[in-house]
């Protein structure tokens, strides 16, 4: 009985696993411009129900898909790191990938949250990622 738990567990994974990238994937022509745009968007829908324990299956699905946008934003280089003298570009790209991992497993641990009906520890896990943003975009979106 465990044995066929823990395989069905496993099955399911599998299947459900490529549907959190499928909406990253899903914007034609994609840019970084519009990949933070649609994570800008999936997080005002996270913050209008963050409180809403009814919502969570929506809010952990929208944390999924924003990690998957957050990975889709390391294969790109903001512009303004194109436009500084090319000695300081390696480095600025260093901290721009650390912004954005710190990004994903926060999208990890918030999806986490949410799944566990958590909206009190998803709450600072949410306002930990705006003053991420707000420090990403101060240093790369200025």
């Amino acid at each position: 009985m465990q044995r066929s738990c823990t395989a069905l567990i496993l099955t399911m994974g599998f299947i459900l696993a490529p549907f959190g990238r499928a909406s990253a994937d899903a914007i034609p022509d994609p840019t970084l411009q519009s990949t933070m745009k649609r994570i800008g968007q999936l997080n005002k829908q996270i913050k209008g129900a963050l409180a809403d324990a009814t919502q969570n299956s929506a809010n952990a699905a929208a944390a999924l898909e924003m990690n998957g946008l957050f990975h889709r934003a390391l294969t790109f280089t903001p512009d303004s790191v194109q436009q500084m003298p090319p000695e300081s570009q390696a480095a600025a790209m260093i901290d721009y990938r650390a912004l954005i991992n710190d990004e994903i497993a926060s999208c990890e641990r918030l999806e986490a949250a949410f799944e566990r009906n958590d909206n009190a520890g998803a709450a600072p896990i949410f306002e930990a990622m705006g003053m991420t943003k707000k420090d990403g975009h101060a240093r790369f979106d200025p």
